[in-house]
């Protein structure tokens, strides 16, 4: 584990000011001891508020693990490859920024990732 941080909660965010905040405030309220992991926030060169947002929010929660970034070349892989590299957690978690985290999301990943050590990527159920 890196220094105790076991995870890194990363959002890529594109023109969803109304719905960023709810998205970050949700991995904060999660049950995992906020030690363990970080909130990544990484603007793909947004046109309306989001970064207004996030640092008023960074600004009211000096105490919270979160960091946000723009990254300058267009598209969700850039933006993804930015997040994944700005992560200092073991783990990376992936939440699209107009979604909320279920509470026991972190403490999931965290607890099916010390069982199955052997495993490196999961993801969430298709709903389509």
């Amino acid at each position: 584990m890196n220094g105790g941080l076991k995870i890194s909660a990363v959002i890529c965010s594109y023109n969803r000011a109304r719905f960023i905040l709810n998205a970050v405030d949700s991995i904060f309220r999660q049950d995992l001891d906020k030690s363990m992991y970080e909130v990544i926030v990484v603007d793909n060169n947004s046109m309306d508020n989001t970064l207004e947002l996030l640092s008023d929010y960074k600004k009211r929660h000096p105490d919270y693990n979160f960091r946000f970034y723009t990254e300058p070349n267009q598209g969700v892989a850039y933006a993804r490859t930015r997040c994944a590299k700005e992560a200092k957690g073991e783990i990376v978690a992936y939440l699209d920024d107009d979604s909320t985290a279920q509470p026991g999301w972190l403490k999931d990943i965290a607890e099916f990732f010390d069982r199955h050590p052997d495993v490196y990527s999961i993801g969430g159920e298709n709903n389509t």
